[in-house]
């Protein structure tokens, strides 16, 4: 079968070309006959001839050629499902790059409001702190007001305690 008129053949890697379009590459290549690299993944492939018509009859059965013929129906039926899938498989990835950009958008806001949490609890966290230290101050301060406040009674008790019991006699 033909590829836009080409006939197809296949490397060892199933990469797909032109029959003549490839003998003319491996032509043209620096080692010329021995080896070539393959035009989309560069691997190199080792070759007698690129085609055994070029030897001898006599080697004919021990040539393998690393360049295989592929046939491929020309199934309108089976172009028409693929370009489906094609077309099916392109509005999926649209999908989800749209998700995509709507996941990380969602994902940027999130991190923009945790930092403001964040921020939040840090300001909350240090007058919390200024809190306890007001406090305890404040605890220090009515503990010495309390001891000035029974030495106070003690003083004013004191003398009336004298009285009574210096009255008495």
């Amino acid at each position: 079968m033909a590829i836009n008129g080409h006939k197809g053949s296949s490397w060892l890697y199933w990469h797909i070309y032109c029959n003549n379009c490839i003998n003319d590459y491996v032509a043209a290549s620096p080692k010329k006959g021995f080896s070539g690299k393959c035009p989309d993944c560069r691997a190199t492939f080792r070759l007698i001839a690129s085609d055994p018509s070029d030897l001898p009859e006599e080697y004919h059965p021990f040539f393998v050629s690393s360049v295989r013929r592929v046939y491929i129906e020309n199934n309108n039926e089976d172009r028409d499902k693929l370009e489906h899938k094609v077309k099916h498989l392109k509005e999926r990835l649209a999908a989800k790059i749209d998700n995509e950009k709507i996941l990380t958008e969602r994902c940027d806001s999130f991190a923009t409001t945790i930092a403001s949490h964040q921020k939040g609890e840090r300001e909350a966290k240090y007058k919390a702190m200024d809190f306890v230290l007001k406090n305890d101050f404040l605890e220090v301060v009515m503990d010495a007001c309390r001891r000035e406040l029974r030495e106070s009674r003690k003083m004013v008790e004191e003398p009336k305690s004298r009285t009574r019991y210096w009255g008495n006699m």
